[in-house]
């Protein structure tokens, strides 16, 4: 069972920042439509990335527990710094109070980077 403790102390750890380098905890990738077909990711984003023009850069977020080797949540940014889709892989209360938590920080980033007109570079 996963705390929120284990999750906060993993913040505290490494932070969540979309513009840092890849963590234990949080790494990111660029993305597209054939990498969605090919990697297995979930149905959703697939039909996000179908949506993108070919040229605009998407970005895939994903949150692991890292004592567990377990993925915790993925997240797609688009071209503009904006959340347009996420999917939460702990399906308890407090799993999914631990994934919101993760999504709230990345989204305070991504718009912190909006403010400063920051683009996600690959």
């Amino acid at each position: 069972m996963l705390g929120l403790k284990s999750v906060e102390q993993l913040i505290e750890k490494y932070g969540v920042s979309a513009f840092a380098d890849d963590t234990p905890f949080l790494k990111r990738r660029r993305v597209t439509l054939g990498d969605a077909m090919q990697k297995g990711m979930p149905f959703c984003f697939f039909r996000r990335l179908q949506m993108l023009s070919p040229e605009d850069a998407a970005w895939c977020f994903t949150a692991y527990l890292p004592n567990k080797k377990q993925r915790m949540a993925m997240y797609l940014v688009d071209k503009d710094n904006n959340l347009i889709e996420q999917v939460y892989y702990l399906r308890d209360r407090k799993g999914v109070v631990a994934c919101e938590k993760v999504q709230r920080l990345l989204e305070q980033s991504l718009q912190a980077a909006n403010a400063d007109k920051f683009v996600l570079a690959a």
